[in-house]
Parts: C-alpha cells; structure tokens; sequence
C-alpha cells in the first residue's frame, strides 16, 4: 500500500477548498439534514394551521390559550414555528380549540416522510397555497426596482 505523505501547504490548501462541505460516514450528515429539514417543515407547517385556524376564529393568543389550558407564551411560540409541538395533549387540546380534526394535528407532530407520503404531498400543497399575498410597501418596491436594475447591469457586462 503506498503511504500518502502531503505537505503542511498541500493539506492547508485542501482544507479551504473543502471549507463548508459536510464529511459524513454512511450518509449520517445527509440523514440529519433531511430530519432537520423535516422538522422545520413541520414546525412551520403547524404554526401556519394554528394561525389560521386562529384568525378564521377571530380568536386572539390569550383566547386559544385559555381554551386548551396552555401558556399564551407557548400558543405564541407554536404558532410562529419558535418550538415543536412535541406533547400530544396540548395538540389534542389545540385541535379542539381551534377546531381542527385531532387526528390530523396529532399526525403532524408525528409525521415521518418516509411512511406518510400522501400527507407530506398535502402538506407542501398547503404551505404553498397558504402563503398571504401582501402588496409591496413603497420601500420595498423601490428598493426592489434599485436591486433589480442592479442585477441587469450586473448580467449586461457579462
């Protein structure tokens, strides 16, 4: 077997090109991140029902709260994706609530993409078709309009 001897240089130099890159075993960094990412989306897809289940009830926090007996700091912590909902009684409690088949919210805090394909495809539908149509304030869209001509100067001197 020929032994590899690289300079102090030669491995500095490999090291910033490699910089940022994951090194895994048996595909553990790409297995974390898709947990990871499954988390999130259910995390966000969670806060988006509880909002606007909430909002279709013109219910404030404090209401929803006191309706399933649970911290209004929690309720706002679910409904802006900051925690899990990881106690099956509070989403039990939630679903009643705000009215939203328990089985369904349960589901959800247990869902696994592997196994639940159909409700992962609902899902995105749903984070797709939920998403609020806001009008640009004038700052934004000017500050749009500066960036994209920005970007076609950028592209024109290509």
């Amino acid at each position: 077997m020929e032994q590899l001897n690289p300079s102090s240089n030669w491995l500095l130099r490999m090291a910033a090109t490699e910089d940022g890159t994951d090194v895994s075993a048996g595909g553990l960094v790409a297995a974390a991140k898709s947990q990871s990412s499954t988390a999130e989306l259910r995390r966000r897809i969670i806060a988006r029902l509880i909002g606007l289940a909430r909002r279709r009830h013109g219910l404030s926090l404090e209401e929803v709260a006191a309706r399933c007996n649970a911290d209004p700091l929690e309720v706002f912590q679910l409904e802006h994706a900051e925690i899990d909902l990881a106690d099956r009684r509070v989403a039990v409690d939630l679903a009643q609530a705000l009215a939203i088949p328990e089985l369904s919210l349960v589901a959800l805090t247990s869902l696994k993409p592997a196994r639940d394909k159909r409700l992962l495809e609902a899902i995105r539908r749903f984070a797709v078709r939920s998403e609020p149509v806001v009008s640009l304030s004038d700052d934004e869209e000017e500050a749009l309009s500066e960036f994209e001509q920005e970007l076609a100067g950028a592209t024109a001197d290509d």
